[in-house]
């Protein structure tokens, strides 16, 4: 079974920053899997 799924971050000004939060928040709203690979 395959599961695709966009996930869309907020816009900030050029650099680098901590997305893991956000990341994190938006895999709690999937449906739980016990087994797979994520590509971020």
């Amino acid at each position: 079974m395959w599961q695709r799924d966009t996930l869309t971050l907020s816009a900030r000004k050029r650099g680098f920053h901590l997305i893991s939060d956000e990341v994190e928040q938006a895999l709690a709203e999937m449906p739980p899997i016990s087994v797979g690979l994520l590509h971020v």
